[in-house]
């Protein structure tokens, strides 16, 4: 935990979730409460917007944990920071945009059959065909008059 949420705390023993991290938002503390009724509660994608500004994107869930009598002991919480994959997916959905505005005809060929693997909106236009027609061409099968 504390080299995923980038603590400063090296010594955790006897703190409790607040005190690691006091600035969780509410609806999470609120989740929290739920737990110890009895609920479960996750999420693959939450952001969390920290007291200095830095966001965090997490896959969390929370829910209750028994103790030897069946009784509600506290809650566990597991989270794990998706911020690389966020940021990651975001690049890709800009240069997809980017691709699929380009005035030019973007292609990615299969060096080895000649296939086009990808093709951005342009190509397809251009043929006046269906993306799934145009991919299932071959370099060769375009007339490029």
């Amino acid at each position: 935990m504390e080299s995923d949420f980038h603590s400063n705390r090296h010594d955790l023993i006897g703190l409790n979730h607040y005190e690691v991290n006091p600035d969780l938002p509410d609806h999470w503390k609120a989740i929290h409460r739920k737990g110890l009724v009895g609920e479960t509660h996750s999420s693959d994608d939450d952001q969390w917007v920290k007291a200095d500004g830095t966001k965090v994107w997490l896959r969390w869930s929370v829910g209750p944990w028994m103790d030897a009598h069946g009784d509600i002991g506290g809650i566990m919480i597991l989270a794990e920071d998706i911020s690389r994959r966020m940021k990651a997916e975001e690049s890709l959905r800009l240069f997809q945009t980017l691709v699929n505005q380009s005035s030019d005809t973007l292609e990615v060929i299969d060096p080895e059959t000649a296939r086009f693997l990808d093709v951005n909106e342009n190509g397809p236009a251009e043929l006046g065909c269906t993306r799934a027609e145009y991919l299932s061409l071959r370099v060769m099968d375009i007339d490029r008059r």
